[in-house]
């Protein structure tokens, strides 16, 4: 695209056909079909799925102009919005590359910018930016709190033409920007992600740069923020939604949590159990196998055994006055069974569990089908407060720090490679008695047999 000047792509989104849409600046002519203003002008680019060019769209005001965020609807109608100058401006055109209209957003200034665009469910637009303007329209929602402040504005698409419904601001009395966001279909809620030098409302700052995320309704009343960052500057720059609350832990099988230390008080060393023994899981009939290792603790036992249970069940170890229970329970409706390991390297005998199922109980006010995996949040089980100002605090950081580092090692080679063993995620075979009898008669004739004192024959007794 545009291969005779300088020429960016600034933001790009896709339609439910899979035609792709990119937005950005170019300083020449984008195509020999486009006419060129003067110093920067917006583009729109349109590609089909195999990446064909559909078509070109140039777009000049006279000054310079940039298309900084791209959306399309449910129709193939197309928006992009952007500078034009100091005004920000949002441009509608149809599937096939007319302009519908191009509607002001005001003068958000030289040192302000437009920066995203979402669409809700009636196709009205959402489109984010910063500015120390403190009224881009006459509808204020949330107010402006001074210096640079984040904004939403949000657009109605009337067809034909638009107009502002309200401008809705977040940020401190120091500098703060709204850089992505996007709109939850369902109840036409939003989220922006941006950065702040300040320290929003409720928040702590980190740096002299954090970055932050906050909610707003479909009215544009703030509902929270969320600052974050550390010894660094962060600024968050895109942001986006998923209707089902999954999250990239979720999809690795990691529980939420702190993943437990506990020194020199591994299954090893409190149980007859072994390293590379195993027992079996199942969750409603899925089976998995939990292996011993040799530095687990009870504590990362039930860890390990969470992760595969999720929300259907609980591992955990309960203090008593004068011991810790180590035990499994199933939750939510769920059939959780307990398997035994293939022969000597059967963990259970040692752990003091027994071959089991287990069926849960729904909570009050629980109903079948409305808890899903999906339905709580992940994490890799990090605690707060660690230290290393000591060799035993420092120890235990470090185990924490290994301990998470191994699942997720474990969890991207099992999504990469898949796993090492297939039968190792297959249901494992019950034997009946009988066969289970004549299996161990076997088993003591061998061992019989080993611990006979059986001489090698020499020449001298060799007899033909």
């Amino acid at each position: 695209l545009g291969p005779f000047a300088t020429d960016s792509a600034l933001d790009v989104t896709f339609d439910s056909s899979g035609n792709i849409y990119a937005s950005g600046i170019t300083y020449g002519a984008i195509s020999s079909d486009q006419t060129y203003g003067e110093d920067a002008d917006a583009y729109v680019t349109k590609l089909d799925s195999s990446g064909t060019l559909q078509f070109n769209r140039q777009y000049s005001a006279g000054g310079s102009e940039k298309a900084t965020a791209v959306a399309v609807n449910s129709s193939g109608d197309i928006f992009i919005a952007g500078m034009a100058d100091a005004n920000g401006f949002l441009r509608k055109y149809d599937s096939s590359g007319n302009v519908t209209y191009t509607q002001s957003l005001g003068s958000v200034g030289t040192s302000g910018d437009v920066t995203g665009i979402s669409l809700d469910s009636n196709g009205d637009a959402y489109v984010s930016g910063f500015t120390t303007d403190t009224a881009l329209d006459s509808t204020v929602i949330n107010a402006h709190s001074g210096d640079t402040d984040g904004f939403v504005l949000h657009v109605d698409d009337q067809g034909a033409s638009a107009a502002i419904n309200w401008v809705t601001y977040v940020g401190t009395t120091s500098t703060d920007k709204n850089f992505g966001v996007v709109a939850d279909t369902s109840d036409n809620s939003f989220y922006v992600t941006g950065s702040t030098s300040g320290t929003l409302s409720g928040e702590t700052s980190s740096a002299s740069t954090d970055a932050f995320m906050a909610k707003f309704t479909s009215a544009g009343a703030l509902s929270y923020t969320h600052q974050f960052g550390g010894g660094q500057n962060h600024q968050g720059f895109d942001i986006a939604f998923d209707a089902n609350g999954s999250s990239t832990l979720s999809k690795l099988g990691l529980p939420g949590g702190p993943i437990p230390v506990e020194n020199s008080l591994t299954v090893g060393s409190r149980t007859t159990a072994r390293a590379d023994q195993t027992f079996y899981v199942s969750v409603n009939g899925s089976e998995s196998k939990v292996t011993i290792e040799s530095d687990d603790t009870f504590g990362y036992l039930a860890f390990k055994i969470n992760s595969i249970l999720g929300i259907q069940g609980r591992a955990s170890l309960e203090q008593e006055i004068d011991q810790r229970i180590f035990q499994i329970e199933a939750l939510n409706g769920a059939n959780i069974g307990i398997r035994k390991g293939p022969g000597n390297f059967d963990a259970l005998p040692g752990l003091g569990l027994k071959e089991t199922n287990l069926f849960g109980k729904f909570r009050e006010g629980d109903e079948l089908g409305e808890l899903s995996a999906d339905d709580i949040a992940f994490g890799l089980g990090f605690v707060s407060g660690l230290k290393v100002t000591t060799t035993d605090l420092a120890t235990e950081a470090l185990t924490i720090v290994e301990n998470a580092m191994r699942e997720v090692r474990k969890a991207y080679k099992f999504i990469t490679e898949g796993p090492d063993d297939e039968d190792d995620f297959k249901p494992q075979p019950q034997i009946s008695e009988y066969d289970a009898s004549r299996i161990a008669a076997y088993q003591g004739a061998l061992a019989a047999v080993s611990a006979m004192n059986i001489q090698p024959l020499t020449a001298t007794s060799l007899k033909l």
